[in-house]
């Protein structure tokens, strides 16, 4: 196996760890709301539990990034691309941080800071966190043909189908 097969299976092993074994404290994602007893609100916990949400969401992209790389054509020069895909990443990387950042600064402060209408953290993921998958959405479509798969790519793989077809059944082949 190649290393980004080896990392993609250790981010899904822990993405699985942190969401599905529940490493979560009682009452660690709600609480009943202090005026509206039917109402449940996020709470913050401190220790442990924030940074396990926080470990959740960079395992996740990580793997956004990883399977982005694992759909590329690996027999053409890559060096654009990793470089599109590693600054993609510190990019992402960089609106979580700044997201996750302002969410702590949210939790500890009285007042409620806006931005574009939104509080700061709400902000940063619309702003900041959203644009980076419509940014890899506009590379990919735009560069197709040359980062996924070629149109000579494509006349092999028909010509695969086609000798195939032949092999398995010769009459329906010409058609």
């Amino acid at each position: 196996m190649r290393t980004i097969h080896w990392l993609l299976f250790f981010f899904l092993i822990l993405l699985f760890c942190v969401a599905w074994l529940q490493w979560f404290p009682e009452g660690a994602l709600m609480a009943p709301h202090s005026f509206h007893s039917t109402m449940l609100v996020g709470q913050y916990h401190p220790g442990n539990a924030y940074w396990v949400f926080v470990l959740l969401g960079w395992s996740m992209i990580n793997i956004f990034i990883l399977c982005l790389y694992l759909g590329l054509n690996y027999r053409r020069e890559q060096k654009t691309i990793k470089r599109w895909l590693v600054a993609g990443y510190l990019l992402y990387c960089l609106a979580y941080i700044m997201m996750v950042v302002a969410d702590l600064n949210y939790i500890n402060e009285d007042t409620t800071n806006y931005f574009l209408g939104f509080p700061i953290p709400t902000a940063w993921m619309i702003y900041g966190m959203w644009f980076v998958p419509l940014l890899f959405s506009i590379l990919f479509i735009t560069n197709y043909n040359s980062w996924v798969i070629s149109s000579d790519d494509l006349n092999a793989f028909e010509k695969i189908v086609q000798d195939r077809k032949q092999r398995l059944d010769p009459e329906q082949a010409k058609n």
